[in-house]
């Protein structure tokens, strides 16, 4: 993804995320993660125009994931998007800074439209998750990747096209007939391999 994908300009991963009212949705419907994507891609372009005033051609890869840190079903999305666009005359505008907190709002309105539009939800909850203080969703875009920044890039690319479950935490015990997995906040102890 580094060398063929991703231009040597500024991007910036996000990570997208769901309430846990949604989330049995993803595992039975599992095309909702493309659908989402072109939303989250079409809400992200949106922004951009909105801010340089004119139309940006603007790249993003984004990426399904299905579970956290604790191999639980948490689907959310990671992506790589790119800090602007290219405008008509094939220009690059650079737009460094997304008001987050606008865009994780928009982020829960369009995701709820849509769920309602699929009638998987219906109106009453709909309107309650447009309430709610404490929504699940959110849209985090901590992580930057600075234009000249490969080692950065290659790094991010890795991270979001990574497996749910890494290796390196499982840990089979023999005697038990068992696997564990542990996580930085639970780790191996001393005594074990």
């Amino acid at each position: 993804m580094n060398e063929r994908l991703l231009l040597r300009l500024p991007h910036r991963q996000m990570v997208f995320t769901f309430p846990k009212v949604l989330r049995g949705f993803f595992r039975h419907h599992p095309t909702l993660y493309g659908q989402i994507a072109r939303q989250v891609y079409a809400m992200i372009s949106r922004f951009y125009n909105a801010a340089a005033g004119c139309k940006l051609h603007t790249a993003a890869v984004i990426a399904y994931a299905s579970a956290a840190e604790f191999a639980r079903f948490n689907p959310h999305l990671h992506a790589i998007i790119l800090e602007g666009g290219f405008d008509l005359s094939g220009r690059f505008v650079h737009i460094p800074q997304l008001d987050l907190a606008r865009l994780g709002q928009y982020f829960r309105a369009s995701t709820v439209d849509f769920f309602l539009k699929c009638q998987l939800i219906n109106e009453r909850l709909a309107r309650n998750m447009l309430q709610w203080d404490h929504s699940g969703f959110s849209v985090d875009g901590a992580v930057r990747i600075p234009a000249g920044s490969c080692r950065t890039r290659e790094a991010v690319s890795q991270y979001i096209s990574r497996a749910p479950i890494s290796l390196s935490k499982l840990v089979v015990e023999d005697h038990a007939a068992t696997v564990l997995y542990h996580t930085h906040l639970q780790p191996l102890l001393p005594h074990q391999p």
